[in-house]
């Protein structure tokens, strides 16, 4: 009975230790414009969505032309293409072939002109 409560505990640990580490990084908000498109990435390793930025930001010490976004899948196809002005929190993503890289968790998405 104590193995499996050992192997329990290890397995929840494991399973919520990355969103630990990413809520405990104090989450900077930021609100971007430019062109919501369509992405893949090597190995998987993305969210799938991007926005192809107006103008070069600074996130975490890199100068950034496009960053990615996740969030609503269905919202970001209705308006893929578009110019859009989205708001959220830059959480930092883990991959094996990327390493640590930038995302917008989107909040709000909308489109502009």
């Amino acid at each position: 009975m104590r193995f499996w409560t050992v192997i329990g505990i290890s397995c929840t640990l494991f399973a919520f230790s990355p969103a630990t580490a990413i809520a405990g990084r104090g989450l900077e908000e930021l609100t971007i414009s430019g062109k919501l498109i369509h992405v893949v990435g090597v190995g998987g390793e993305t969210t799938g969505w991007a926005v192809r930025l107006d103008s070069t930001i600074k996130v975490n010490g890199k100068l950034m032309e496009t960053i990615e976004i996740a969030g609503s899948t269905k919202e970001f196809s209705k308006l893929e293409g578009k110019h859009v002005r989205a708001s959220g929190t830059i959480a930092v993503r883990h991959g094996i072939e990327r390493g640590d890289w930038p995302v917008l968790q989107v909040t709000s998405i909308e489109e502009i002109h």
